[in-house]
């Protein structure tokens, strides 16, 4: 996108140049000089969205580093917390845990309240944030695949 907001921007620079120029030689009392007046403003306002739109996608990419990072870093402690709060929260219910074939109880004295708060965090917050956190990396790879048109970032995945 930003290489081809670039040649059209400066095609239209291009065209901006000699229809201002026109405009200012053909007088303001021209019969012709608001239509001429109003391609150029127009003309001039393209430009201003295109290279708007332009910056802000250029500023996406270190914003898009950042954000893999973040997301990378999300889903890492999900993955820990996931597990350290589902044990909470069996031990503060006072269930016991099925472990590799091994019934363990009695790791944490059962608390009615600490296994409530551990219960929504582990089944509701936790989960809401793994979502977020899936729905932004598939995002990411569809873009990659399909809008930055790297399919080897898939295949390099999948081997």
């Amino acid at each position: 996108m930003s290489r081809y907001a670039h040649w059209v921007v400066g095609t239209l620079i291009l065209a901006l140049l000699p229809l201002g120029l026109f405009t200012r030689v053909l007088g303001a009392d021209h019969p012709e000089h608001g239509a001429f007046l109003g391609m150029h403003q127009t003309l001039g306002l393209t430009v201003l969205l295109l290279v708007v739109l332009r910056v802000l996608w250029l500023g996406l990419r270190p914003a898009q580093r950042q954000l893999a990072l973040v997301t990378h870093r999300g889903l890492c402690a999900l993955m820990l917390n996931f597990p350290v709060t589902g044990i909470l929260l069996t031990a503060w219910r006072g269930d016991a845990m099925d472990i590799y074939g091994w019934s363990v109880a009695g790791l944490l004295t059962p608390d009615a309240h600490f296994g409530a708060a551990a219960g929504v965090v582990h089944n509701l917050v936790l989960a809401a944030m793994f979502y977020l956190a899936l729905f932004a990396h598939l995002g990411a790879v569809t873009e990659h695949h399909f809008i930055d048109r790297r399919p080897q970032d898939i295949r390099r995945m999948l081997r």
